[in-house]
């Protein structure tokens, strides 16, 4: 009687976190009772159960169960399936999604993970974007500031300027064959 009262509460048990909660329920649940040793048991208590429901039927009424319990195990089997099918394609969705984002705003797609929806996945890609344009900006300053042509206070830079710089350079460096070439032939 205790194997029966323990089935019952069990079944009862997951039917009302079934409904409260639907398929998530299970994942509630999981805990100490789950263990291997609680599910070993379990099953033991439900095999002996269908020993005890097939003990007064006739052989034709136990193949007509064990063929509905393997039908029902089938059917347990492909709902699993189709389940996993249907996650792996959510998940291969999100993975396509994350990548658009990634390649439209060029976040790093391992950052994306971390979001908890699609908007925050935006936010963060807009924010690394805003982050890449002041970077980007700062630098294309800075290259234009070290390419700016530096003229000289406004005066154009006449022959005569540009002979008198390189006397002056030849006289700063103490050569004096140079200075008298520049005298003669103008640089």
């Amino acid at each position: 009687m205790e194997m029966l009262e323990l089935l019952e509460n069990v079944r009862a048990e997951e039917a009302s976190v079934q409904r409260l909660f639907g398929k998530e329920g299970r994942s509630v649940r999981t805990g100490g009772k789950r263990g291997p040793q609680y599910q070993r048991k379990l099953a033991e208590y439900e095999q002996r159960m269908q020993q005890l429901e097939e003990a007064n039927l006739d052989d034709y009424e136990k193949a007509q169960r064990r063929a509905e319990r393997a039908e029902n195990a089938l059917n347990a089997y492909r709902t699993q399936m189709m389940q996993q099918q249907q996650q792996e394609e959510a998940n291969r969705k999100i993975l396509e999604d994350m990548q658009r984002i990634s390649t439209k705003t060029g976040i790093p797609i391992e950052r994306l993970f971390t979001a908890q929806s699609y908007d925050e996945a935006w936010e963060m890609g807009l924010a690394h974007l805003k982050e890449q344009s002041v970077v980007l900006q700062k630098a294309e300053e800075e290259r234009l500031e070290a390419n700016r042509t530096v003229v000289g206070g406004g005066k154009a830079s006449t022959p005569t300027d540009r002979t008198a710089k390189v006397q002056n350079e030849y006289l700063s460096k103490k050569d004096g064959k140079g200075y008298i070439h520049s005298i003669l032939y103008g640089g």
